[in-house]
């Protein structure tokens, strides 16, 4: 796996755009880890994301120096990642009741 941190700022080298449109040229080559999926594949992801549509709410959460520490130097998009373990934890939650 690949972790990167996006900058919004950066710009891309002329290398950078060239690499881009040449991988826009190219055909889509799908093997047997990554076959094409079929129309009733497709239509059963518009399905998931109908039924349970991704959405977020933003919160307000007090928590401790030591914690907020602790989270970025696991990972820089700490309040990413505090969203993250929330999210874990109420799964886990609702699996236990």
């Amino acid at each position: 796996m690949v972790t990167f941190n996006l900058n919004e700022d950066a710009k891309l080298t002329a290398d950078e755009l060239k690499e881009l449109k040449t991988a826009e040229s190219r055909p889509i080559v799908y093997d047997e880890d990554c076959p094409e999926l079929s129309e009733s594949m497709k239509e059963s992801f518009r399905k998931a994301r109908r039924e349970r549509p991704y959405n977020s709410q933003p919160v307000t959460l007090y928590v401790s120096s030591e914690t907020i520490s602790k989270m970025r130097a696991i990972d820089a998009d700490y309040i990413g990642a505090l969203g993250r373990i929330i999210d874990k934890a109420a799964a886990e939650y609702r699996q236990a009741e």
